[in-house]
Order: C-alpha cells, then sequence, then structure tokens
C-alpha cells in the first residue's frame, strides 16, 4: 500500500482542514513543534478482526510494539484483533496526515477523533 498523498489535496471542506490541521499539532491550541512534527519515522498501523473489518487505525514512533500492548490493556477491542498492517513513514507529520485521511475515508470501527462527526452543528 503506498503512503496517503497530503489529505489537504483531497478534503475541500474548510472546517475538516481545519480539524485535521489542529488535531495533527495536537488538538486545539496545538503544542506539538514543527520539529517533533517533522522529526522521526514513525509507523501508521491498521488493526483488522478476522473478516478483515477494519477496527483501529493509529500511529506511533518506533517502538509501536508498545502501543499494541498499551491497547491490549485498555481496548475492549482489542481482542477482535487477527490482522496488523504497517506503513513507515519518514516523519510523524506524514503519519499523522495519513492517519486522519484513513480514518475520515476508510471508516475504523474503533476511531472516534478525526472522523469528521464532531464537526456536526
Amino acid at each position: 500500500m503506498e503512503p496517503v498523498p497530503d489529505p489537504s489535496e483531497r478534503l475541500t471542506d474548510p472546517r475538516i482542514i481545519a480539524s485535521v490541521v489542529a488535531l495533527i499539532r495536537g488538538g486545539p491550541g496545538g503544542d506539538r513543534s514543527a520539529a517533533e512534527l517533522d522529526g522521526g519515522p514513525t509507523t501508521l498501523y491498521r488493526i483488522f478482526d478476522s473478516e478483515e473489518q477494519l477496527l483501529y487505525v493509529g500511529v506511533s514512533g518506533r517502538r509501536y510494539l508498545g502501543r499494541f500492548y498499551e491497547h491490549e490493556d485498555d481496548k475492549p477491542w482489542w481482542l477482535e484483533a487477527r490482522t496488523i498492517r504497517l506503513t513507515h513513514y519518514s516523519t510523524r507529520r506524514a503519519s499523522l496526515e495519513a492517519e486522519l485521511f484513513a480514518i475520515q475515508t476508510e471508516h475504523p470501527r474503533f476511531n472516534f477523533l478525526g472522523r469528521g462527526d464532531e464537526l456536526d452543528p
């Protein structure tokens, strides 16, 4: 699977674009520095159930296996996980943009932040 291009090229609703930018920067008020966003390789992961239905999309730094242990400890849906697919990116910014685009277009069952639902009036 090819890395997803910048989602702003595909998303045209200004409210969604503003939401994507805010989420990439760390939420409202965005406290992630440009250096943090552009630094280091990062992995986008997709978690599927036994029927290949997408459960969750996430991003982690170099130690993504640790993130899976966290999910195992605190996410009830983890017991449904059967397949994990990884896509590696050279920067955190690129992986976060791909994650948000995937959430909005692939509709994973257990991702809520970034779907666009929070934009409804």
